[in-house]
């Protein structure tokens, strides 16, 4: 009984959570994914993942608040990043 109640403790927080950190208003959503990922897919990179009937909106973004600057910079073609 107590394993039980723990567990369904445990879920209702991770739905919380995920709910809470993908709670993101469609406009200020950040592509995450690519063209054709799929739910598991994007979820399994840590992104969330919502449909959406407007086009343009991405399925597959970034959670709320989620750092998405690259702060690396490429000196030259051939050097790579540095």
């Amino acid at each position: 009984m107590i394993k039980a109640l723990i567990i369904a403790a445990l879920a209702w927080h991770v739905a919380l959570v995920g709910a809470t950190e993908c709670g993101v208003s469609d406009y200020d959503k950040v592509d995450c994914g690519f063209v054709g990922i799929t739910q598991s897919g994007c979820e399994s990179k840590g992104c969330c993942w919502s449909s959406s009937s407007v086009n343009g909106i991405p399925w597959c973004f970034y959670q709320k608040g989620a750092s998405t600057t690259c702060y690396n910079y490429q000196v030259n073609f051939f050097d790579g990043f540095s």
